[in-house]
């Protein structure tokens, strides 16, 4: 049976957040932990090569790696791999988050010139989807 394949992206546009420095970093430690890998969401092991962590609204995001870059004026428009590990865990963060696209970690705010306020920065964000379109059995495309 032949298959295409086909990456698919989901492009989400917004204001992004930060996180402290080193907060989303002792997530990912906690994450990693033995009792952490049992939980529904849990990161890859090992962790894929990134250039930061970012938080998304939904936990089925987490492990996932997704593309970053900010479009501010003045920002470079390169595209960076992030991977997915935090989500938005109340009522009130997904609320939040709903507006949000991402938070970054601290050290990709900085990279980013993200001043102290918690929303300073326009981002894109491209999530890959993979999906696979199958050749019926009967042959030919319909």
């Amino acid at each position: 049976m032949a298959r295409i394949v086909a990456i698919m992206f989901v492009l989400l546009s917004g204001t992004a957040s930060r996180y402290d420095p080193g907060v989303m970093e002792r997530v990912v430690e906690r994450r990693l932990q033995p009792d952490a890998l049992a939980w529904r969401y849990p990161l890859p092991v090992p962790l894929p090569e990134v250039n930061g962590y970012v938080a998304m609204r939904d936990a089925e995001m987490i492990g996932r790696v997704v593309y970053a870059r900010p479009v501010t004026p003045g920002t470079s428009l390169r595209w960076e791999r992030f991977l997915v590990a935090d989500c938005a865990g109340s009522a009130a963060a997904r609320r939040f988050m709903s507006v949000v696209p991402v938070e970054v970690d601290g050290v990709t705010a900085e990279r980013w010139g993200m001043g102290p306020g918690r929303r300073n920065v326009q981002v894109q964000v491209l999530i890959p989807d993979l999906t696979v379109d199958r050749r019926p059995a009967t042959g030919g495309w319909r």
